[in-house]
């Protein structure tokens, strides 16, 4: 006689409050404009020059790399620097050919930036397809150097050093891949947003008080990639086993996870992505918070995670740029350093449980208008 395996009890899945929070700043970090700079470590003059290579560049790009540093000397004196892209970190060879140069420096320095403008947004920035350099015209001829004849990415750097160390030369050897360049440069509205004095100011106090644990940026980095890629794993989990067992509510939690994690992981390729992929993660919690997995989705659960939708990005984003200003206005970099780190932490989840309840009681209300309405319509 064939054995029927049971359907687990209807349970919630609501998740431990901590791993909903810690998912919450991960996307908080995701779509925030970033405004801290890089942190550098070398010689005094070394940094200078670090830091005038930075200068050269539009805002929304010095951000991308996470620290730059110098070495004493790599086995390869032919090799000036590298990028470790998926962490942002930068690493200049001191002893290299021609380092001794500040132009040569500079050069290598913006360089090696170059593959940060290409690579941007992580593990899933290298994805091909995803970066310039895997299209036209990067990759083609005519190159700037030999060596940028050697793969498209690093023709990409190469045109990228030359773009802003001698425009003219790159604008009559190459003008599509000038044209391409300044593309790149002009911000979008979420740059344009991130790009106000208190938050320039804040983050370059940032960026000098972890100078010294560069480890603490590319660690806030490994963390927010992992917490992605657990976001897409778990939000599998849930579609299947809620399209397995017959829980609508759930099945729906997993595929709102699973579009935002998608969303998160391209949103420095597409903004929008980014702040649909929170108000997603916001909805889903909601759903996840229901008492009853394997009721049918009502007009109130729909209405509660719309609610959690909006609240969790008004939380990702006004809340953590509006306690920086205020923080700002109030302490100088201090206080917007506060006001950031409590706006990025609480933000987003505290945002997504109070959107939630606000649904919640207007679903309820307006449930019992029409009950009322029907009462009297009968009574009449």
């Amino acid at each position: 006689m064939r054995k029927l395996h049971p359907v687990p009890p209807t349970r919630p899945l609501h998740r431990k409050p901590l791993g909903d929070a810690l998912e919450a700043v991960a996307a908080t970090q995701t779509v925030l404009p970033d405004f801290v700079p890089p942190s550098l470590s070398g010689r005094p003059a070394e940094v200078t020059l670090m830091k005038e290579a930075l200068q050269q560049l539009p805002a929304h790009q010095a951000v991308l790399p996470t620290s730059i540093s110098v070495q004493n000397s790599f086995e390869n004196l032919n090799v000036m620097g590298y990028n470790r892209t998926a962490l942002g970190e930068v690493v200049m060879n001191r002893s290299g050919w021609g380092m001794h140069d500040p132009t040569n420096f500079r050069g290598n320095v913006l360089q090696e930036i170059g593959h940060s403008v290409d690579m941007q947004g992580g593990l899933a920035g290298s994805i091909p397809g995803l970066h310039p350099s895997n299209s036209a015209p990067f990759g083609q001829d005519p190159f700037v150097s030999d060596y940028a004849a050697t793969q498209p990415a690093e023709d990409f750097a190469e045109s990228f050093r030359v773009f802003h160390q001698n425009p003219d030369q790159l604008r009559q050897l190459n003008p599509e891949k000038y044209s391409a360049l300044q593309d790149l440069e002009k911000p979008n509205f979420w740059h344009q947003w991130g790009d106000h004095p208190a938050l320039r100011e804040t983050g370059r106090f940032i960026s000098q008080q972890i100078s010294e644990f560069p480890w603490l940026r590319s660690g806030l980095e490994v963390f927010r990639q992992a917490s992605i890629l657990l976001t897409l794993t778990g939000s599998v989990r849930e579609l299947t086993e809620g399209l397995k067992h017959d829980r609508p509510l759930q099945a729906l939690a997993g595929g709102l996870g699973c579009a935002a994690g998608l969303g998160l992981a391209l949103t420095y390729q597409a903004p929008l992505l980014g702040l649909a992929a929170v108000a997603l993660l916001g909805a889903r919690q909601e759903l996840n918070r229901q008492p009853d997995q394997e009721a049918n989705l009502s007009v109130q659960a729909v209405v509660a995670a719309a609610g959690a939708g909006a609240g969790a990005l008004v939380g990702a984003t006004v809340a953590p740029l509006g306690l920086t200003e205020l923080g700002y206005t109030l302490a100088g970099p201090i206080g917007g350093s506060l006001g950031l780190v409590v706006g990025g932490l609480a933000g987003t989840y505290l945002g997504s449980r109070w959107g939630g309840e606000l649904g919640r009681g207007l679903a309820a209300n307006s449930k019992d208008s029409t009950e009322a309405e029907l009462r009297t319509a009968q009574a009449a």
